[in-house]
């Protein structure tokens, strides 16, 4: 969901730069790398949404979740070059004041409010990670845990 979530900004983001993207003379020095993260945003999508939809593929021995995994590592990296390559020094204003003051607190305020609600919602068997719980709150069973597509095994009723 969080990566669908961070769809909308790319949404926005290219809404923003599509017009630039589109003239080759408007290009600068950097532009070659918000294509790379533009694309890598797209393929890590893809690969996350297939795999949800129940998709499987195998290449060099790593299956889809893998690859998913070491291509949104891979974006973190294009986007950390992106971010220094157009980065722009914040303004004072940007920073402090009551007005800044208030958006963060809105921020913190919303985010304790939506919590409950998360937890309401969210499987009794799985934590908010989305991994399953087993042989937690059990007496002596060791609390072991699944992320994703791992299967512990059954604690065990000595």
């Amino acid at each position: 969901m969080a990566g669908l979530a961070l769809t909308l900004f790319l949404v926005g983001k290219l809404r923003r730069v599509l017009p630039r993207l589109l003239h080759a003379r408007q290009w600068d020095r950097w532009t070659i790398i918000g294509i790379l993260t533009t694309f890598g945003v797209l393929v890590t999508l893809g690969s996350g949404l297939w795999w949800v939809a129940g998709g499987t593929a195998n290449a060099a021995g790593f299956g889809l979740l893998n690859w998913h995994i070491a291509l949104g590592l891979l974006l973190v990296l294009l986007v950390s070059l992106h971010m220094i390559a157009r980065a722009k020094p914040l303004r004072t204003r940007d920073m402090f004041g009551r007005r800044q003051a208030l958006r963060w607190l809105g921020l913190v305020a919303a985010g304790a409010a939506l919590w409950p609600a998360q937890q309401r919602l969210a499987s009794a068997d799985r934590r908010f990670t989305g991994s399953r719980t087993t042989g937690d709150y059990a007496g002596n069973a060791f609390p072991a845990t699944s992320w994703v597509a791992n299967r512990p095994p059954p604690p065990c009723a000595c």
